[in-house]
């Protein structure tokens, strides 16, 4: 049994991130030429950073939940917009359980791909992410991010901010049922 520091493999990762952003065998490298302040003075190897993240995917939801708490008192944040994006990435090997063929907004229909949706304050504040197979639609995700709104984060009103991947009559009476009012592009028809 390895043990890892999870919170030194983080800070790490979230540096490389901002600095020089990198794969996981990337930032492994790249830390080699920072000061690390690990306590026995050994460096994480790239095997940590993976397990380092798989910790951090266990406690996803609450993490997401501690920091949303945590920007709502120190910033006083009145989360009065939320922006929902989405888009996609895709694979090179066939190990993501999650990879599908669908919409590639990479331009590679010829690969399996995840889709990511992700909430955002108005100031670009990430308040929370989702994984989704990558057959599933931009429709498909909006009751979703609705729920983890309304359930998770206590969100009683606010305007949601959409493209027009999420536009539904389902959608938007969910968005209403929810209490939110909403901006969300629209397909224009030529007639």
């Amino acid at each position: 049994q390895v043990a890892i520091d999870v919170d030194l493999c983080t800070r790490v990762m979230v540096l490389n991130r901002l600095m020089a952003p990198r794969s996981k065998l990337g930032v492994s490298r790249w830390a080699e030429g920072i000061y690390l302040p690990g306590p026995d003075g050994t460096r994480p190897d790239v095997h940590q950073y993976y397990r380092a993240m798989d910790y951090l995917l266990s406690v996803k939801n609450e993490l997401e939940l501690h920091l949303y708490h945590r920007l709502t008192d120190l910033l006083s944040l009145q989360l009065s917009m939320v922006f929902y994006d989405l888009t996609s990435s895709y694979f090179e090997g066939g190990a993501c359980p999650l990879a599908r063929y669908g919409y590639s907004r990479d331009r590679r229909p010829d690969r399996k791909q995840i889709l990511l949706g992700l909430l955002v304050t108005e100031e670009g504040l990430p308040i929370a992410h989702e994984v989704y197979e990558g057959s599933t639609t931009d429709r498909e995700t909006l009751p979703d991010a609705i729920a983890r709104l309304k359930e998770r984060f206590q969100v009683k009103e606010c305007i949601f901010v959409g493209d027009r991947g999420v536009m539904t009559r389902d959608n938007l009476e969910a968005l209403q049922a929810a209490g939110f009012r909403y901006i969300l592009g629209y397909h224009k028809r030529n007639r």
